[in-house]
């Protein structure tokens, strides 16, 4: 039985399972499908890292750390569109999202579009310049980028 599902979250990272086949999956199996994704990411392969975080995202849509790294997939594989739609998409949770988490977010999409949409960069700027006025672990996040 561990052996089937691990090899059906293989046989989705490498793409050839659809992610619909993935419903019902427990917690550590989406776990393990994260671990993949970021073993993918390790070894730059960004396309397989995002196929994985969108239907990691799609499965637990709460969870705001699936887009955060499907951005930094995009990012990686230099897709602008769809970095800033990540972003995008994680901002409009109605989640709690950790300040710092979501300063790299704002940092990680001001980067993306900083040559074809520099206002969205600057309002991303300001915003994360207020995230680190109110919290330290989003001051560190900030300090850490320049």
């Amino acid at each position: 039985m561990l052996k089937d599902r691990m090899n059906l979250l293989s046989s989705f990272a490498d793409g050839s399972t659809p992610p619909k086949d993935l419903i019902g999956l427990s917690l550590r199996d989406i776990e393990a499908l994260a671990q993949l994704a970021a073993a993918a990411m390790v070894a730059k392969r960004f396309d397989q890292a995002r196929r994985v975080f969108d239907a990691l995202a799609a499965l637990d849509p709460g969870e705001h750390r699936h887009l955060l790294h499907l951005a930094y997939a995009c990012a990686g594989a230099s897709d602008v569109a769809a970095t800033r739609d990540a972003v995008d998409r994680l901002v409009g949770l109605d989640a709690q999202i950790p300040a710092d988490d979501l300063a790299r977010a704002l940092l990680l999409r001001a980067e993306a579009v900083a040559a074809s949409d520099r206002d969205q960069a600057e309002r991303d700027m300001v915003a994360v310049r207020v995230l680190a006025e109110r919290s330290p672990s989003a001051r560190k996040v900030m300090e850490g980028a320049r």
